[in-house]
């Protein structure tokens, strides 16, 4: 599969689940932006 190679650059540090990697990428997008806004 073409999208291994990126999963495995992006989650070097755990073997996630398929469960995990369909949360990881939405809830670190919502960290990021949470980050940058004013609270």
């Amino acid at each position: 599969m073409s999208l291994s190679q990126n999963e495995t650059i992006n989650f070097s540090t755990h073997n996630y689940s398929a469960f995990e990697k369909i949360y990881s990428y939405p809830l670190y997008a919502v960290n990021k932006i949470a980050l940058m806004l004013p609270l």
